[in-house]
């Protein structure tokens, strides 16, 4: 009587994988990661949303596998001892203006043009805050912060109302209907 064949199945890796990303990169990059990921048998994803250094936190104590971060030249993040990173690409920066602003028919601007203008950033104190005001300064001037929201959709709100001018990731906003947006740096 012939024995019947026996092979070893293939070893089943998978588990849950935790991932940490700041708001633009969680939108822009971790979606799409999760549903690629998804189509692993044994794997399954989590997302956070979570600012640098509460992730760092985060990934250090073993809560996140993964961590998507933000990191502007002059603005750079120490990672500590132990992380390794790769970087994953670069997101473009938008100008946002209203379209009554007197330089919505140029076909550029400079962030050094904008020294006068209102401006709408980040709550003080976040990492995209610090990256705007030093952004700006280096362009020559002190820039005149009159708004600040933490959310993409509420910046570009006040703008639409001619409250201001932004400076914005590409990845961080949806298709811009009613402003005016250009390509920065």
């Amino acid at each position: 009587m012939p024995r019947p064949s026996w092979k070893p199945r293939p070893k089943k890796s998978g588990g849950q994988i935790n991932i940490g990303a700041f708001a633009t990169a969680a939108r822009g990059i971790a979606a799409r990661a999760i549903v690629m990921l998804g189509q692993h048998a044994y794997l399954t994803a989590a997302m956070c949303e979570v600012e640098p250094d509460p992730g760092l936190t985060q990934l250090l104590r073993g809560d996140l596998d993964v961590l998507v971060l933000n990191d502007w030249d002059n603005n750079p993040i120490s990672l500590p001892a132990g992380v390794e990173y790769t970087t994953l690409g670069l997101d473009l920066l938008d100008v946002i203006e209203p379209c009554s602003h007197p330089a919505a028919n140029s076909a550029e601007v400079e962030l050094s043009e904008l020294g006068r203008e209102t401006w709408i950033a980040w709550p003080a104190g976040s990492m995209c805050h610090n990256w705007l005001v030093n952004t700006l300064r280096s362009c020559g001037f002190e820039p005149r912060i009159a708004h600040t929201a933490g959310e993409h959709a509420t910046q570009l709100a006040l703008v639409h109302h001619g409250l201001g001018v932004a400076v914005l990731p590409r990845m961080g906003h949806a298709p811009i209907c009613h402003q005016i947006w250009r390509h920065y740096g």
